[in-house]
Parts: structure tokens; C-alpha cells; sequence
């Protein structure tokens, strides 16, 4: 399947309605056989094979992860909120659902100062 940004965007939509494939706290989303009725019924609606599907969702949601993550470290640099440019990828709002999922983890320093050097 050709995938433009109109029916990525339509895909990420359909997707959103199956919260036992993204939302750890659904009651669901440990039983692999919902998880296979799920793309099975996405795979249905969209007329795409299932194995095509979950490709383009792990491609997706690296590139979401990274984008949020490069927002979430922008927003601590020192910059002021209204400083900080939004993310200018096409699919980053259709994923909204996944912000309150998906939160960055800190980064951590791992230059050591000179005067924490013990001689």
C-alpha cells in the first residue's frame, strides 16, 4: 500500500479506537488473542495485511517517540514555553491520545564536573 500522509493520519485514527493495543492499563492488553482481533478488524477496515499494519505503527510510533522526546528536552533547555517551536511532523497531533501514554524519560548527565574528581 502507497502510504500517504492523508491515510497515515486515517490509520492512526483507527487505531486510536483499539486501546487494547496501546493503553497498558486497559484490562485487556496482556490477552494476545484481543490484540490479534484488533489488527485483524483494523487490517478489515483499512484493507492492509496485518503484518503491514504493525510495520507502520513501529515506524510511527519511534518517529512520535522521538519527536516528543526532542520537545520534552527543547522545553528544559531554558527556553521560555512560548520559545519552544511545536513539533512540525505531520502525524504528531493525531497521536494525541498518546501523550498522557507516552511521557519521555529524563535524561541524565553523565558529564562529571572536575570538582566531584576525588585525586
Amino acid at each position: 500500500m502507497e502510504w500517504t500522509n492523508d491515510s497515515t493520519i486515517n490509520f492512526i485514527k483507527v487505531y486510536e479506537k483499539h486501546p487494547v493495543l496501546w493503553d497498558a492499563t486497559h484490562c485487556l492488553y496482556k490477552v494476545k488473542p484481543k490484540k490479534t482481533e484488533a489488527w485483524d478488524s483494523i487490517a478489515t477496515e483499512l484493507n492492509v495485511v496485518v503484518a503491514e499494519l504493525k510495520k507502520k505503527m513501529n515506524s510511527l510510533l519511534a518517529t512520535y517517540r522521538k519527536v516528543r522526546q526532542k520537545l520534552t528536552a527543547a522545553g528544559k533547555s531554558g527556553s521560555g514555553a512560548d520559545e519552544v517551536d511545536a513539533p512540525n511532523w505531520f502525524a504528531y497531533e493525531a497521536f494525541a491520545f498518546l501523550h498522557n501514554i507516552y511521557q519521555p524519560r529524563r535524561t541524565v548527565n553523565t558529564e562529571v564536573s572536575k570538582s566531584s574528581l576525588i585525586f
